[in-house]
């Protein structure tokens, strides 16, 4: 039945302003797009509204629906980053938002990883994330290792002091990553 509904049908629930319609919308999209590389730009438009929604239930909804929504291109995957870092930022004492973002951080936790230390307004309760999103990529995995030391080099010395709490929780998560090692080296330097 899931299947009989339109894109414009599911369009119109994603803009009812009845938060439970939204939240119902929501957890039906990924079944509705399963066929299709990346959300048709209607939906994605609305979506990313909802990640500045009034209403919590409708921002946990979407921070779970995240995860399950086609990221087959970088830009996909940075369009949900932002909207996971964004929701996160409303409510950043949620436990229960915390644990909605992460649960949609399994294929994207490089990409949230940047956008919350990209612009350098990292707040210090965004430390637990940080490292809930470490622990979410095993050890072995030195392509997210890799990731994550490319980002680090890309931030400004300017910064490093905002972003600093960031780079000193990785100290521990990444002693064996040479990398990450000289660019903490750096920032003590800097500091």
């Amino acid at each position: 039945k899931l299947q009989q509904l339109e894109s414009a049908d599911l369009l119109d629930l994603l803009n009812s302003p009845h938060p439970d319609l939204v939240r119902n919308a929501l957890s039906v999209l990924p079944q509705i797009i399963t066929s299709e590389s990346q959300v048709p730009t209607d939906l994605m438009d609305a979506v990313q509204r909802l990640a500045q929604s009034p209403h919590v239930n409708v921002r946990m909804q979407l921070a779970l629906t995240i995860g399950d929504l086609p990221a087959a291109d970088a830009s996909a995957r940075a369009q949900y980053a932002a909207m996971l870092v964004s929701i996160l930022r409303q409510d950043p004492d949620d436990v229960w938002i915390q644990q909605g973002v992460l649960t949609s951080c399994k294929d994207l936790g490089a990409d949230v990883f940047e956008r919350l230390v990209a612009d350098g307004s990292s707040q210090p309760q965004e430390l637990h994330i940080v490292r809930e999103l470490l622990q979410l990529i095993p050890d072995h995995d030195s392509q997210f290792q890799e990731a994550i030391a490319e980002k680090l080099s890309q931030i400004e010395p300017a910064s490093i002091e905002a972003t600093a709490w960031t780079l000193l929780c990785l100290e521990n998560d990444f002693q064996n990553h040479a990398a990450i090692q000289e660019r903490l080296a750096a920032v003590y330097q800097y500091a």
